[in-house]
């Protein structure tokens, strides 16, 4: 698998990932929209395995329930993990 053969993330970013640089000049490594996109894939991700993982009988409302359920679960994660891998809390 191509994630075996990755190194692993490191447990803090360097640097600031938006806004300003201790320089005041503006970082711009990638444009919003970029991350907006990914953010949004990941999530269609977590609905489609979601979806692909509960029973055939589940009713159309449970079945969007907990795929939403799902969906935030994961934006959670993603915050709290970002959060926690900003070392400047500005």
């Amino acid at each position: 698998a191509i994630a075996a053969s990755l190194p692993p993330l490191p447990a803090r970013m360097a640097g600031r990932p938006f806004g300003a640089d201790e320089a005041g000049r503006a970082i711009s490594h990638v444009k919003g929209p970029v991350i907006a996109g990914t953010v949004g894939y990941m999530l269609d991700c977590v609905a489609q395995r979601t979806a692909a993982s509960l029973p055939p009988e589940t009713s159309a409302a449970e079945r969007e329930a907990r795929i939403e359920q799902a969906r935030q679960e994961a934006l959670g994660q993603l915050v709290a993990r970002l959060n926690a891998a900003i070392p400047d809390p500005v």
